[in-house]
């Protein structure tokens, strides 16, 4: 559960920092794990421009630099580019990427897609655009997307892992029994600034948030006999869709509800850092809101013959041309070395060109900057 609202907070911060994103994770799966996964990353800056009048308009993205005058489509071919990239450059368990496309629809939003060949879907992980501070391939901590193999009545058990009750084994982590409890006045105290810190952020997140969706589906070789809190998303395929409204009603309702918010306080985790998880008999509530249904996010399913030649296309991923993605994926890397956004804008704290504390040069001689 957690890791799907740590997928949602950076698609919101994206919003909130850029443009509104949609991003879609579709998987191909074999019987033995092995498969493909198709991410599509769509980005306009219609979505953010609702929310832009508090910042001074577009041009205060930049801090002002460009007087007003960026572009927006030039800036949504960015943003998603820098949201692929980021997804990509952090990944783990890919044995090679494929098929790059970039491209502008009718709706006037910049789509970038690739593919993702794997051996094991248990080892894949895919990274946020937005970490910064990290460099290298995969995220040793990161949770797997899925979790295939059999369930206790050996049935083919397909899981969206960290999202529910009954984590595989790579998602158990032991409790924190040191934390100090909070006291009922500590409790309401608390309640009472994030409700305050809601009433601030709602409106904002409200206009940046309108076009977001986080989609994750799969396609199983074999019949899906049971889809769970899941939803058929196409023939032979189900999966989870969570749009803005959806969050921004989710995080409405833990806020404004007495025994959620003072759950979420006593757990000592805040607006910033949902994680139901840590909020006792919290998780089902949770679920029936995200999923529209109790249950749990998982497909059963009876096996039948691999749709994908594995070997083949792996071969033929692999001996394809690599350069625009080795670029892609290079920036992203320094981009997160440095602690860059995707657009490398200015989102308020120190000005760039101010001079920093430290060492520094003057007319080709040592300074220090106090």
């Amino acid at each position: 559960m957690k890791r799907l609202l740590n997928l949602l907070g950076a698609a919101a911060l994206a919003c909130t920092a850029t443009s509104c994103i949609e991003q879609d994770q579709k998987f191909t799966l074999n019987p033995d794990g092995s498969g493909k996964v198709v991410i599509t990353t769509a980005s306009s800056m219609a979505g953010a421009l609702g929310g832009l009048g508090g910042l001074g308009g577009l041009g205060g993205l930049d801090g002002g630099k460009s007087g007003g005058k960026l572009d927006p489509g030039a800036l949504g071919d960015e943003m998603t580019k820098g949201m692929l990239g980021g997804t990509i450059a952090e990944a783990g368990g890919i044995d090679a990427w494929s098929d790059l496309k970039i491209t502008k629809g009718k709706d006037g939003k910049s789509r970038g897609t690739i593919t993702g060949w794997f051996t094991d879907v248990n080892k894949v992980t895919l990274g946020s655009a937005m970490k910064s501070g990290k460099e290298g391939k995969g995220d040793a901590k990161a949770t797997p997307v899925l979790h295939s193999g059999k369930d206790a009545a050996g049935n083919w058990e397909i899981r969206l892992s960290g999202f529910d009750s009954n984590p595989a084994p790579s998602d158990a982590k032991p409790k924190d029994e040191t934390k100090p409890k909070l006291s009922a006045e500590e409790v309401e105290a608390k309640v009472a600034e994030m409700r305050g810190q809601w009433g601030l952020m709602k409106g904002l997140m409200s206009g940046f948030l309108t076009d977001m969706k986080i989609s994750v589906s799969v396609k199983p070789s074999g019949t899906i006999k049971d889809t769970g809190a899941l939803t058929s998303t196409g023939e032979g395929e189900a999966g989870m869709v969570v749009d803005g409204k959806k969050m921004l009603d989710l995080m409405d309702k833990v806020i404004s509800d007495d025994k959620l918010a003072a759950g979420l306080a006593a757990s000592g985790k805040g607006i910033d850092d949902l994680d139901p998880t840590a909020m006792e008999g919290m998780e089902k509530e949770f679920s029936k809101q995200l999923f529209g249904k109790e249950g749990e996010p998982r497909l059963l399913v009876t096996p039948g013959a691999p749709l994908l030649d594995f070997q083949a296309e792996l071969a033929k991923a692999k001996a394809a041309p690599h350069a625009e993605i080795d670029a892609l994926i290079a920036k992203a890397k320094e981009d997160a070395k440095s602690g860059k956004n995707p657009l490398n804008l200015n989102l308020g704290g120190d000005d760039d060109d101010a001079p920093k504390k430290g060492t520094g040069k003057k007319n080709g001689k040592k300074i220090k900057i106090d």
